[in-house]
């Protein structure tokens, strides 16, 4: 390289708006230079390898593919190692995720050291180093060293807030020396050192070419000032105007790193011409939600493509940020057949393979739970051949378990095979396999057990091998980061000498750095349609640009207080002199972001945005939209331009049957097309009708008309129950996907009493109570309070027997704390019933326990009317009062809720369970006997949460309520005959407690029966 002593120092800075050509310019310029110099001596300083891989491709296409041979063109970061080389200096990198780690080191030595009064309280919260740490960047990223900071606030009015974390920050660099490491800043540091001590030899360049910057940190500022001084001739590119009024203030944002870049290099400036903007077509359309807008946004592009034969790579579909869009965009672009890249990160945890690996290293820490168990033995990423089971053997696996109520525990799942040697031993060598050592070991050991588990039993297919894998989300990719997070466990114990740890903190260690790991998706080919967030669009022109998205809030971005690095915070620091400020936070910057995008594109704007997001959240348009004609504004309904102009076979089919619902299509004679129509056809009448609503449809339960034409049958049970009349009561479709579908809720066995278990503790304690009250001859109300103490305790006693002996009960780590709570209830419930008793002028006493009828061969309660109704169940309590043939009798019901429970629930159909139960007592369990009230008592709170007064005369309408209750039945049972399951609630309430909520259509049939009574 040339000497630095002979480089006569020549600085020029070329600005000018954004893609007018600086670029260009200065490539063509280093072509000619080539001419007569080899370009070994030439450096081009980029700020990412993004920008590097475009900057290549510019080259080659300037040279027709011949690129240029040996010009160096490096990252900031790179720049900064080889000028550290150059100083025959070593610098050792501390990993970025690490990072937070030396931060909460320092903290911890500062709080034992009563230094930080006002962060000690929050100093071990998870997200204090991050944030810190987040500071400390922008101290570094403006070029200020902590003992700087120190310096300045020494010489300043501070607060303790603000020495504290100059605290922090000295103490990180302190740290980082006593660990011998730098951060990727603190090699810029020792960079720009190294350039003004003059200690460097042999670093000289021909020329020095800084481009693709947005904007030029104090720390970079300050390094490529150095580097001036060891070229003969250095050139800055930066997209600034500085006559822009006519811009809306584009630029304002860079003004302030514009005018530093002038004061410190003093350079000679070129400006480049203005763009001459050519005639462009701006549109903007709206649409009902994310989804029907990406789908408009691919119809659109597909049109560019096929009719006016536009390239896809000519083609730029952004938004604020494409996350939200993600979902949407794999959907319409893979739908419509349209070449895309969508440019966004993968974050590990969302693939299935990370959360199937995390599941499988979590499974002895969590006592093998049998959900997650069984979730790993169905994994596709699971090697089962290995532990010689397949799918079928899962799913017996699966089978047994559930049927045993198996919640979790090692040996009981041996147990629980002990008849099946075979899949005991599978399991016994896959628990094996997953089970780490008990004993503490280091990082490194961890690591290893954890590489050995992957080889063992994680499948070991190629993407390419199986498609199916990819569907999965499988990407080979994901074992390479599952790796490199290893090897930054292994560095993390090299660097900060941790020892050993248990295997469940290593664990928990491994999950974070999961939790926080993401890699870039591949490249995508010249002949994709290009689909990112607005701060990754590829800095060049296209023929065709796609804004999504244009809502307030997101684009423009709500700009939010950031923790220790938010605007106000960044404002009382530069009033100490310390400048940290960052241009991106400037009020400028988002409009300016948005205008960038639109000057991409040469020919054509499309802007959009959502009406609602999918939560229902309705959306405000931007104001950016203000700057566009709005003569091309519209709304696009679903669907509504897919038979004028289809994006494929699918969306004219979906189209065709959405807006002419019930018409025989236009597309017969075609066979594929024809087998397509016929696979979707059925499913999208079936969304149609659910969105359109109607209460007397096939869709909603309304199966009256296939029974009346002899198509259908409803098989009726031979008997009823209480419970099965009170779900048809609350809601007919209840009653059709419960006991004629036969459907439930699939509840994972769980440690502890589950409310079904809890509630039949209750009530075998509560009977075995009672009975020996009734065995001993003791009256419940007279005794004395010892007496019946005692005798309640013996019950709950035996309760506790009774419910451990039960081979689906696994008792929970707060077992004895339940027992506890448990008794208590239970011993106010007895205390408050006898206070009822003492008190009650009917003096009503405990008779009969836990009474059946219709079961046990005792007699069934029989409605008769047009057809005989057979019903059957159990009284919990049955009291009499009163002398023999002129007794009144009294029900209890105990619930473990104590939600009240009203009278209107009974008279108007919802809870017919005492009303039926009073009958079968009059009619089955003591014939001829009166029933004159009946209540429901909560054994949680030990009061009446309900009363039925079957002698106090009413309104009309309820005066009877025994001979309402056996009408309801007879017209619940007729409507169950004629095929009426409609989604028809009996009340306001009756949805919120309903098991299924999730599968039901109420809520928009409430939307349509609301839309229609405006009309």
């Amino acid at each position: 390289m040339t000497s630095a002593k002979t480089l006569a120092s020549q600085v020029e800075l070329i600005v000018g708006p954004y893609r007018s050509g600086k670029t260009e310019l200065v490539l063509k310029e280093l072509v000619e230079f080539s001419l007569a110099k080899p370009l070994m001596n030439s450096l081009v300083m980029v700020p990412s390898a993004r920008y590097r891989n475009l900057l290549n491709k510019r080259i080659k296409k300037l040279l027709s593919d011949s690129g240029i041979f040996g010009l160096n063109i490096m990252t900031f970061s790179q720049v900064c190692q080889m000028i550290v080389s150059a100083g025959n200096e070593s610098a050792h990198l501390i990993p970025d995720k690490l990072r937070a780690r030396v931060v909460s080191l320092v903290l911890s030595d500062l709080v034992t050291q009563k230094k930080l009064p006002t962060l000690e309280p929050i100093a071990g919260f998870v997200g204090t180093s991050p944030a810190l740490l987040k500071l400390i960047d922008a101290f570094e990223r403006a070029g200020i060293s902590s003992t700087e900071v120190l310096s300045k606030l020494s010489k300043a009015p501070f607060s303790d807030y603000h020495q504290e974390r100059a605290l922090v920050y000295d103490g990180y660099w302190k740290k980082l020396d006593e660990l011998g490491l730098l951060d990727k800043r603190r090699l810029g540091f020792l960079a720009q050192e190294l350039l003004n001590s003059g200690k460097i030899s042999g670093l000289g360049f021909d020329w020095f070419i800084c481009d693709g910057f947005d904007r030029i940190s104090g720390l970079q500022s300050k390094v490529i000032e150095g580097l001036t001084r060891h070229a003969a001739k250095t050139c800055l590119l930066f997209d600034f105007e500085p006559e822009q009024e006519s811009r809306l203030k584009q630029y304002q944002w860079k003004e302030r790193g514009y005018i530093d870049l002038v004061n410190v290099l003093k350079p000679q400036t070129r400006p480049t011409p203005a763009i001459k903007v050519a005639q462009r077509q701006d549109e903007v359309f709206s649409a009902l939600d994310r989804f029907v807008e990406m789908q408009e946004i691919a119809r659109r592009v597909k049109k560019l493509i096929v009719v006016d034969g536009k390239h896809p790579g000519e083609i730029l579909v952004t938004a604020r940020e494409i996350g939200p869009y993600k979902a949407a965009t794999i959907s319409a672009f893979r739908e419509f057949g349209v070449p895309y890249f969508l440019d966004d990160s993968v974050s590990l945890l969302e693939l299935p393979l990370i959360q199937f690996l995390l599941r499988l290293t979590k499974l002895a820490v969590n006592d093998f739970k049998r959900s997650d168990v069984i979730a790993c033995l169905r994994s596709p990423f699971l090697s089962a051949g290995q532990l010689g089971i397949n799918e079928e053997l899962v799913c017996e696996i699966d089978r047994i378990t559930l049927a045993k109520k198996l919640v979790s525990g090692k040996d009981r799942w041996i147990k629980a095979f002990v008849d099946k040697p075979l899949l005991a031993s599978a399991l016994e060598k896959f628990f094996n396999a997953v089970t780490p050592s008990a004993e503490a070991m280091t990082i490194t050991e961890h690591c290893i057990w954890l590489e050995n588990l992957i080889d063992q039993l994680m499948v070991n297919t190629k993407e390419d091998d199986d498609p199916a894998q990819k569907v999965l989300g499988y990407d080979g990719r994901a074992k390479v980061e599952i790796r490199n997070a290893i090897a930054l466990l292994i560095q993390e114990e090299r660097i900060f000498n941790t020892g050993k740890i248990a295997f469940e903190n290593f664990i928990k260690t491994f999950e974070k750095l999961i939790e926080d790991s993401n890699y870039p998706t591949r490249a995508g080919s010249p002949e994709c349609v290009t689909i990112c967030s607005a701060e990754l669009s590829p800095n060049k022109s296209f023929e065709a640009v796609f804004v999504a998205g244009l809502v307030e809030g997101q684009f423009p971005q709500r700009s939010g207080v950031a923790g220790f690095v938010g605007s106000d915070v960044l404002a009382t620091w530069a009033q100490l002199g310390i400048d940290i400020d960052n241009p991106r936070a400037h009020p400028t910057y988002e409009w300016a972001l948005f205008q960038a995008q639109m000057d991409r594109a040469k020919s054509f704007v499309c802007l959009s945005y959502p009406h609602y997001e999918l939560s229902g959240q309705e959306c405000v348009p931007s104001f950016f939209l203000q700057s566009v004609e709005k003569k091309a504004k519209g709304f696009i309904a679903p669907y509504q331009n897919s038979l004028t102009s289809p994006a494929s076979a699918v969306d004219a089919i979906k189209g065709w049957h959405w807006l002419h619902e019930g018409l025989e299509s236009d597309f017969a004679g075609v066979p594929a097309i024809n087998k397509l129509e016929t696979n979707l056809s059925g499913r999208i009448g079936l969304s149609q009708m659910r969105i359109l609503g109607g209460n007397e449809s096939l869709y909603n339960g309304w199966l009256v008309d296939p029974v009346k034409a002899g198509v259908l049958k409803i098989d009726m049970p031979e008997h009823f129950s209480a419970s099965r009349l009170n779900d048809y009561g609350r809601c007919p479709f209840r009653y059709w996907v419960s006991h004629v579908l036969n459907l439930e809720p699939r509840i994972e066995p769980e440690a502890g009493l589950s409310p079904k278990l809890l509630g039949n503790l209750h009530h075998y304690i509560l009977e075995t109570f009672f009975k020996k009250l009734a065995t001993n001859k003791i009256d419940f109300y007279l005794a004395l309070k010892e007496n019946i103490a005692e005798l309640l305790d013996e019950a709950i006693k035996s309760g506790w027997s009774w419910i451990e002996r039960r081979e689906e009960f696994l008792p929970g780590k707060f077992w004895k704390y339940e027992q506890e709570d448990i008794a208590f209830r239970l011993r106010r419930l007895i205390a408050r019933e006898r206070e009822r008793g003492i008190a009650d002028k009917d003096q009503f006493a405990p008779y009969m326990f836990e009474a059946s009828f219709g079961r046990d061969n005792s007699p069934m309660l029989e409605l008769l009317g047009k057809d005989k109704v057979s019903i059957r169940g159990q009284v919990d309590r049955i009291d009499v009062t009163g002398s023999a043939g002129a007794q009144k009798v009294r029900l209890i019901d105990y619930k473990t809720s104590s939600q009240a429970i009203s009278k209107a629930d009974a008279s108007q159909g919802r809870n017919l369970q005492l009303p039926l139960y009073a009958l079968a007592v009059e009619r089955a369990i003591m014939p001829g006997s009166h029933v004159s009230k009946a209540m429901y008592v909560s054994i949680n709170s030990g009061e009446v949460v309900g009363t039925l007064d079957f002698d106090e005369p009413g309104t009309d309408e309820d005066s009877n309520l025994l001979q309402l209750t056996e009408e309801y039945v007879q017209t619940y049972v007729k409507n169950m005959r004629s095929g009426d399951f409609r989604v028809m609630p009996n009340g306001e309430h009756v949805c919120k407690s309903c098991i299924h909520k999730k599968s039901c259509r109420i809520s928009e049939l409430m939307e349509v029966e609301e839309a229609d009574e405006s009309d």
